[in-house]
């Protein structure tokens, strides 16, 4: 205000959460009246402002740009990140590329949530039911594909990795399928003598082949085996059947016994685990194609509503200002708002700092950030590290409080006195 000669409206203050506009606002204002009332000639042990106040050689000038600030107010640009970009984008529409009336939506998670349903039929219903099992064993559901997707819906700089192409499963299902019915038509005769080898042998190690678990055990393959073929997953225990297992649990110098069941059970045990691989890689792919089916569908899904989210509103104004001839809607920004001072700039993502570098990131541009850098790995409140790294790289002078307002010398030793015993 007095040292550019800008009036309020040409400076933008942005902050995160509505109650910090309203706070920044009542904080603003009674600077400006402590800072009208020291020109005044009001005495003030102010440092900032006796500093100030020596750097004006004409109180009376600086007095008048004050009293013009404080009476035009209400005209400050002090606005969330949503609220700035809504604003911005309403009244250059025609730059941005914007429409005029399309609802705001405060909450976009039921229409995520059908979504993610039509992904679950789409890619579930039609499979086998092998597969289809194995995916609900690992929780594989509509509501955990939903929790999965989180926040990354639409997010531009959002990078998947690995990505892979779904591989097809059907002749690893197949011969795990075959195999299954083989041990199924073994097991009623085999049964009987598989148990009895496995509680007479006199060479088995007893701590690993304990005799109280063999009659657990061959219940388990009762069950397992009555679960049908479509089961994908082994019971624990199943590999206390096989020649492997059961090679390396002989006392030393003992021979391990023999069945074909056991050479049955080491066979479906590797089918098993080639299912398995070809499962995982496959619900892997699936998990990326998720993020581009509910990237493509929200889009495509609200157009059709003519609605958008508080989250549209930064991913539009980031893709009117990265996009070919962006320079109408920047040159328009930085007419109306001469200078930027970006609060609580921790719990800024690349999307929000790429708005605010598009616009005021010139040598010739006023751009103050804001933050605790600490408090910028809360991911949880949207916060991304690396993009306040980049910011840190980016900016030419760097400002550091002379005290630190977060904590007391008291409540620091009185915190480590009550764990100082703790090991």
């Amino acid at each position: 205000l007095l040292e550019n000669r800008l009036s309020v409206n040409e400076i933008l203050v942005v902050t995160f959460t509505e109650a910090a506009t309203g706070e920044l606002r009542d904080r603003i204002r009674s600077r400006l009246r402590q800072a009208g009332r020291a020109f005044s000639g009001e005495p003030t042990d102010d440092p900032f402002l006796s500093d100030l106040m020596k750097r004006h050689k004409s109180p009376e000038r600086a007095l008048g740009y004050l009293k013009a600030a404080l009476e035009t107010f209400d005209q400050a640009a002090i606005f969330t990140i949503h609220g700035f970009c809504r604003r911005a984008l309403h009244e250059n529409a025609f730059e941005s590329g914007g429409l005029f009336d399309t609802e705001l939506v405060a909450e976009q998670e039921s229409l995520k949530r059908e979504i993610v349903d039509d992904f679950w039929r789409m890619h579930f219903c039609s499979a086998s039911l092998l597969f289809v099992n194995y995916a609900i064993s690992n929780q594989i559901n509509p509501d955990n594909l939903f929790s999965f997707s989180g926040n990354g819906a639409g997010q531009p700089y959002l990078k998947i990795i690995p990505r892979v192409k779904p591989p097809d499963s059907s002749a690893e299902e197949r011969e795990f399928q075959e195999h299954f019915r083989e041990i199924y038509r073994s097991w009623p005769s085999a049964g009987p003598e598989v148990e009895e080898i496995l509680w007479d042998d006199e060479g088995l190690n007893r701590r690993k082949y304990a005799r109280e678990k063999i009659p657990v055990w061959t219940q388990a393959m009762e069950d397992y085996l009555a679960s049908g073929e479509n089961n994908p997953v082994l019971f624990k225990g199943f590999e206390k059947f096989t020649a492997g297992e059961i090679a390396q649990s002989v006392r030393k110098g003992c021979a391990p016994p023999a069945h074909p069941f056991f050479e049955l059970c080491q066979e479906h045990l590797e089918k098993q685990a080639a299912l398995q691989r070809v499962f995982e890689a496959r619900l892997l792919a699936l998990k990326g194609d998720l993020f581009d089916y509910l990237k493509d569908e929200l889009a495509k899904r609200k157009t059709e509503k003519n609605i958008q989210s508080f989250d549209d509103l930064l991913f539009h104004m980031h893709g009117a200002l990265e996009k070919k001839g962006s320079e109408g809607l920047i040159g328009a920004l930085r007419t109306k708002y001469k200078a930027a001072l970006i609060d609580e700039f921790q719990d800024t993502d690349p999307v929000q700092y790429g708005i605010f570098r598009s616009i005021f990131g010139g040598r010739d541009s006023i751009l103050f950030f804001i933050g605790d850098p600490k408090q910028a790995i809360y991911g949880f409140r949207g916060a991304d590290i690396f993009a306040y790294m980049e910011a840190s790289r980016d900016v030419r002078f760097r400002f550091t409080l002379g005290e630190n307002w977060r904590s007391e010398p008291d409540l620091v030793a009185a915190t480590n006195a009550i764990f100082a015993g703790a090991d």
